[in-house]
């Protein structure tokens, strides 16, 4: 089962908005508010490949107030 982790960077003061909007996406297993280099941590899963581009591709990266976005896919897992 494929899997990813998206790392989020938001516009200033939608941090919160963002992350209850992100957790009710399907396929959104869990989202983490962070500090750091980035404001949003998520982790995405799906029955395939091409499932989980589109959830990453067409409903997170599409998001207002999302400025930018840098996708980890899983490749093993211990």
């Amino acid at each position: 089962m494929p899997e990813a982790f998206v790392l989020i960077n938001c516009e200033l003061g939608l941090e919160k908005d963002i992350l209850h909007s992100l957790s009710n996406l399907k396929g959104v297993e869990e989202v983490h508010l962070v500090y750091g280099v980035h404001d949003i941590i998520v982790k995405v899963k799906s029955e395939a490949l091409e499932e989980l581009k589109d959830i990453i591709i067409n409903k997170i990266r599409k998001m207002n107030g999302i400025r930018s976005t840098s996708t980890l896919i899983v490749i093993e897992k211990v």
